[in-house]
């Protein structure tokens, strides 16, 4: 999943560029995707099968298996779906297929949060990302600067980006090659 840095930071930009009533609520579904007890549950996912990485993460967010379960009616719900494409987007486009395809699980997740430490601090800073008090705060810094994963020249326009989204509209039927 993306780091709750990037999610918040995306959130608030879409907070800028939307109509959302109540924005505490928007944030709250945000972010509860990642603090419920079962990720998988609350993620949709499809597979727990980490043997083929791209397969896995291509089922990590199962976008339709939430609209099925649930409207966007609520601003909570609203940030719930933002918060699963934000995830989508971030496996299926963002993160580099070549080099995904030469990791198995287990490095993958070392060096996501790897990178994760190394871009959170500037993410925060930059997006005005306050972490809610129910969040675990992974705002620190590895001390390291350079990225396996996160190409750091492409997160600021992922961010943006999923800001200008129309949840309302948005394709939930899209294959890995496809970026915003």
């Amino acid at each position: 999943m993306a780091s709750s840095a990037i999610h918040l930071a995306a959130a608030n930009v879409y907070l800028k560029k939307h109509d959302i009533k109540n924005r505490e609520e928007f944030l709250m579904g945000v972010i509860s995707v990642d603090i419920a007890e079962d990720k998988f549950k609350s993620h949709y996912t499809k597979t727990r099968d980490t043997s083929d990485l791209l397969k896995y993460l291509e089922g990590k967010v199962q976008l339709n298996e939430f609209l099925k379960e649930n409207s966007l009616d609520s601003d909570y719900n609203k940030g719930r779906y933002f918060h699963l494409i934000t995830d989508y987007e971030f496996f299926n486009g963002f993160l580099d297929e070549e080099k995904l395809s030469k990791l198995d699980f287990t490095t993958f997740k070392k060096q996501l949060y790897h990178d994760y430490g190394a871009i959170n601090l500037d993410v925060k800073a930059k997006y005005n990302v306050v972490f809610p008090d129910v969040i675990k705060k992974d705002d620190g810094t590895n001390g390291e600067t350079e990225c396996f994963l996160i190409d750091t020249s492409k997160l600021d326009t992922f961010i943006e980006t999923l800001g200008s989204i129309d949840l309302e509209s948005y394709p939930v039927s899209k294959k890995r090659s496809h970026e915003l």
